[in-house]
């Protein structure tokens, strides 16, 4: 996945929104609330972000973005094409319960912000859809068959996937990540590989 072109002010908006909604949830936080914690003025804010709508989509994205990144640095060790889409899953369970801004504001603002990552969702979808993409094609170019087309087998998984990112797992099969793994193998696994 290659870098995106930073913007130096839209950065320091974007770490000022999850720094407040952190804190306070989406709606105890005010754009002047963001333009405080940044220090930008408001027409910097609003040239990058025109609304407040925008900076919560741009915030969703940086932070799906950098989840994507970092797992497939953790998935670069991993060789067979099976262990990496078990560990992807373990991942989701892992990541769920731990990112601060996206459990407080599941809690603190549900009919706010669950459009957005429900109904509204599909830029979100659409970066777990080209990630999965190419874990699929990585399993068809190791000889594995699908169970159905590449599009449908994609779609599954990523909707299972992001599922876990809403609702963190409480199963201890799925938080003691040796049992997850092993769930993950004879379940979801075999939903997608035929063979």
């Amino acid at each position: 996945m290659t870098a995106a072109p930073t913007d130096p002010y839209a950065d320091r908006i974007i770490d000022a929104a999850y720094a407040l909604l952190s804190r306070h949830g989406l709606r105890r936080t005010t754009i002047s609330d963001v333009v405080r914690e940044s220090g930008v003025s408001r027409a910097t804010l609003f040239r990058r972000f025109p609304s407040r709508s925008d900076l919560f989509s741009a915030l969703m994205s940086r932070e799906v973005t950098a989840f994507l990144s970092d797992l497939e640095q953790r998935l670069d060790e991993i060789a067979d094409p099976v262990d990496r889409l078990v560990e992807t899953f373990v991942r989701f369970c892992e990541v769920a319960p731990l990112n601060p801004v996206l459990r407080r504001l599941v809690e603190s603002d549900p009919d706010t912000v669950l459009p957005h990552l429900t109904t509204n969702a599909e830029p979100i979808l659409a970066f777990g859809r080209q990630f999965m993409m190419r874990e699929l094609t990585r399993l068809t170019d190791f000889g594995y068959r699908l169970t159905a087309s590449p599009e449908v087998c994609t779609d599954l998984i990523t909707r299972i996937s992001h599922s876990y990112l809403l609702l963190p797992p409480a199963l201890p099969e799925l938080v003691d990540h040796d049992l997850a793994r092993k769930l993950f193998r004879a379940t979801i696994i075999r939903m997608v590989i035929a063979d």
